[in-house]
């Protein structure tokens, strides 16, 4: 396969890959798409933002493991997405 990792990538609609761990820095020499961040890390988001704000569009994730958590942290650092595991 002749083709770059960002050409890989997009060539597959809705195909976004995330990286789960808290080194943005990795991340993004990956070319990841975005970054999932551990619940319990929550208060590195508005670092990560800012580190990724060169990039068009850089996801940040997390986990939620009760509903409340997951208010309070969409009040306080507005995730771009969640991995909701076991609320119920």
């Amino acid at each position: 396969n002749n083709s770059s990792p960002q050409q890989s990538r997009t060539s597959v609609p809705g195909f976004r890959v995330v990286c789960s761990s808290d080194w943005v820095e990795l991340a993004m020499e990956a070319n990841a798409h975005g970054i999932h961040i551990k619940e319990s890390h929550l208060a590195k988001i508005p670092a990560i933002r800012q580190i990724a704000s060169t990039r068009d569009s850089f996801l940040i994730g997390t986990s939620a493991h009760s509903v409340q958590s997951a208010v309070e942290s969409y009040v306080t650092y507005r995730p771009d997405y969640y991995f909701v595991g076991t609320c119920f």
